[in-house]
């Protein structure tokens, strides 16, 4: 059996979209390092919530991804192989590039001192054993490098794309079906452990499939109203829909792993990236040189960004809480930028490359 989609082509809005999740991360992490208010944390999480931009990454992937399965003749299998391979080469030489970091500035790190809170990922990233190296190489793990949770999930993601979009090929109902089908599974996978956890997450793939394969019809859709919708759910529908369960403004990284917000999180993600793929707004300063850059640097900057920001965290003098933060972020931003630069042009780009040359070598179109 073959499958097509349409030849893809860059979407520049969307490459900035990205950057700004791994920021929202970036930031998000960074309010967890200090003992701020909590009054200080709550707030923040009308406008921080690292949750959706994980959600938001899955959309974007499904999306991508599946317009990379480009209009070929190719049979089903052979054209998924090709796209497996390329996505190990995609995905696996930043996590070495990232753990080599998350290493050495372990093996660096002078000791932790009383003014950080967040002990739980210094502790966590201070046992360099044989076990957590390997495993961390492997993305079988966090150990090291605590995002790293995530990068599993965009393993098993793309593992089930091409099975996504050939659903999706056959109709929109198969579409629609296929959505269903998963978004039962995240609600019933709720407290599933490692490795079944990923399966909370394949409904957001899935979503960002339907977009792809039936992006025709975003042609009729108010682009400005959904962008704004579904920003506005990604940003506080998570604080809003605790408010109302538990009577209290809950933090961002409250019930974290719970797939009920996530589901309406992943509706949201969806109206953003549709709405933006649909081409019919003019944001130029998505498309600017400066948020390119950002999109593109995106996946080394959320690998990398917690293992240094915890490095120079051990090295600032004592601070108030605030001020602390403040002067955390900004150090952390800049040396991350400049880190995620190198390992992209470095590692990144000949790792891609690489990948596209053995596919072609070894698995025939």
């Amino acid at each position: 059996m073959a499958i097509a989609a349409p030849k893809p082509s860059r979407i520049e809005e969307l490459t900035a979209l990205r950057g700004m999740a791994a920021l929202v991360v970036l930031f998000s992490h960074l309010l967890l390092i200090y003992p701020l208010s909590r009054e200080t944390l709550v707030a923040a999480g009308f406008l921080i919530n690292p949750h959706a931009a994980v959600i938001l990454f899955f959309v974007l992937s499904g999306f991508v991804l599946a317009r990379s399965l480009e209009n070929v003749t190719a049979i089903f299998w052979s054209r998924s192989l090709r796209f497996w391979l390329k996505r190990l080469f995609r995905i696996y030489p930043a996590i070495w590039a990232a753990t080599a970091l998350a290493i050495i500035l372990v093996w660096l790190r002078p000791d932790i001192p009383d003014t950080i809170l967040a002990r739980w990922p210094v502790n966590h990233m201070a046992n360099l054993s044989l076990h957590n190296i390997t495993m961390t190489l492997a993305a079988w793990n966090a150990a090291l490098i605590p995002p790293l949770w995530t990068i599993y999930v965009e393993l098993v993601g793309s593992l089930f794309v091409p099975f996504m979009v050939w659903i999706a090929r056959k109709s929109k109902l198969a579409g629609l079906a296929m959505v269903a089908v998963l978004a039962a599974l995240s609600l019933a996978a709720k407290g599933w452990p490692h490795p079944w956890s990923a399966s909370l997450y394949l409904v957001h793939f899935a979503l960002g499939v339907i977009i792809a394969v039936h992006g025709q019809q975003l042609r009729k859709t108010p682009a400005l109203l959904f962008a704004l919708s579904g920003l506005a759910g990604l940003t506080v529908f998570r604080t809003i829909y605790f408010f109302g369960i538990t009577g209290e403004w809950k933090m961002g990284t409250y019930d974290y792993g719970n797939p009920a917000p996530g589901l309406m999180e992943g509706f949201a993600a969806t109206m953003l990236v549709a709405a933006l793929a649909n081409g019919a707004l003019a944001l130029a300063w998505l498309r600017s040189g400066l948020m390119r850059a950002l999109g593109e640097w995106s996946y080394s900057l959320y690998l990398t960004h917690l293992p240094i920001m915890l490095f120079l965290a051990c090295l600032l003098p004592a601070q108030t809480p605030v001020t602390a933060t403040v002067l955390l972020g900004g150090l952390t931003l800049i040396g991350t930028l400049l880190v995620s630069s190198v390992i992209h042009r470095m590692v990144e780009l000949p790792g891609i490359a690489l990948g596209k040359r053995i596919a072609r070598r070894f698995i025939p179109a």
